[in-house]
């Protein structure tokens, strides 16, 4: 019975990750999602997991964590290419000013945007958006120096290379 049980927890979870995928505007508040609701309730719930199990799931969330990168990745082209949205604010932050009920409903007083503004009407779907960012960064008056974090060695020689590249077509 618990495990029957467990799995049904676990096709709920499931399903209500698939729902909340598009409201992740960050990997962090993916990955605190993650650590502050979803491995405790796993953790509630199991006893204990046996190595096979507990293997799938952390392979699980390993390629999930994929996905939502990808989606945080086209939710930002669209954004560049667009403009920022009012449904690009649901669940995105602290609440609005005039929301003091403390409930999840939505906001008492309702959130007002500027009319959208395409920032990059012309960004191709192959261009990296680093890359955009490092051009935009290069370019602005007011900044001396960029800070890049990376991860590899390789990494940071792909960052080089970008910047000299973005140096020389300027």
């Amino acid at each position: 019975r618990e495990t029957i049980d467990g799995c049904k927890l676990i096709q709920s979870m499931l399903h209500d990750l698939d729902s909340a995928m598009d409201k992740y505007n960050s990997l962090d508040v993916f990955e605190d999602d993650l650590y502050q609701r979803i491995i405790p309730l796993l953790a509630d719930t199991f006893e204990a997991l046996d190595e096979t199990s507990s293997d799938v799931l952390q392979a699980f969330f390993s390629s999930y964590a994929l996905a939502v990168r990808y989606t945080i990745a086209r939710k930002t082209r669209r954004i560049l290419k667009e403009g920022l949205t009012e449904k690009d604010l649901e669940g995105a932050g602290p609440r609005p000013a005039g929301d003091t009920d403390g409930d999840d409903a939505a906001p008492s007083a309702p959130v007002t945007l500027m009319q959208p503004t395409p920032m990059y009407p012309s960004l191709d779907g192959d261009y990296p958006l680093q890359e955009l960012a490092l051009r935009h960064v290069l370019e602005e008056p007011a900044i001396s120096r960029i800070v890049v974090g990376t991860t590899s060695q390789a990494e940071l020689k792909d960052t080089l290379s970008l910047v000299r590249h973005i140096s020389q077509s300027s």
